[in-house]
């Protein structure tokens, strides 16, 4: 049996990216007029500063990058709320070494990250909501060799202790019956999380009307923001990158 014949590559061209700039322009739907006047509204927001400078330049010299602007503003909310949000970081990825400005977004996000998984028990108390952290035992590690991916937690049992009681502290003010202090449980989804990590579990699926769990949403919600800005001074440093919520 033969190997087929393997076509050699053409000479490799430098990056054209005027040219990549309109690809990615075209992957998007045509911008509208509504989308060129958000991005003419937010422009006239931040003319001032530093960023807006470099953006309205920017968007001057390269109509490619204005059409992407206008395309993301009319097409995808979410992400332009990410570049309206933060103009200056939108100028250091468009204007880096895209592979160097990629690790960096990506160390900084990690950075002070915490987990939390959400659930609807089948025990407890109705109206009641109880937080839990893997137990202590779980914080043992065999030295030497590679972490297990199921003991991901491990170094961070403490942190998810502190932080579970700082959220449940909240929850207890704001749902009658719920304990003041978190509880631990051997839950799956914590094992393999290199981070403060907690299970926040709201009793309970018999409740008669769901309505009645829609209702206590905001206040767990809240809870957890709460609890956890109490918590992220012990654990972020100030002035360490990631460091905002």
């Amino acid at each position: 049996m033969t190997r087929p014949a393997v076509k050699k590559k053409r000479p490799g061209k430098k990056l054209d990216e005027a040219a990549l700039m309109r690809r990615l322009a075209g992957a998007l739907p045509l911008a509208s007029a509504a989308g060129t006047a958000r991005v003419t509204a937010w422009l006239a927001e931040i003319k001032a500063g530093a960023a807006g400078k470099a953006i309205a330049l920017l968007n001057a010299a390269h109509p490619a990058l204005a059409g992407l602007l206008a395309s993301v503003a009319e097409t995808a909310p979410f992400l332009w709320d990410l570049i309206r949000a933060d103009p200056a970081g939108f100028v250091n990825l468009i204007t880096s070494d895209p592979d160097a400005a990629l690790a960096a977004l990506l160390a900084n996000a990690q950075r002070g990250a915490v987990f939390v998984t959400l659930h609807i028990s089948s025990t407890g108390l109705p109206g009641t909501v109880r937080v839990y952290t893997l137990p202590d035992s779980a914080a043992t590690v065999a030295t030497g060799g590679i972490l297990n991916w199921d003991r991901a937690q491990a170094p961070y049992i403490s942190l998810s202790r502190k932080f579970a009681d700082a959220v449940q502290g909240e929850l207890a003010q704001r749902f009658k019956g719920s304990p003041n202090n978190s509880q631990s449980a051997a839950i799956r989804q914590l094992r393999t999380t290199a981070a403060p990590a907690v299970a926040v579990e709201i009793s309970s699926v018999s409740v008669q009307d769901r309505t009645d769990l829609d209702r206590m949403m905001p206040g767990v919600a809240d809870a957890i923001a709460r609890g956890l800005a109490s918590f992220r001074p012990s654990y972020v440093l100030p002035g360490e990158a990631g460091g905002q919520p």
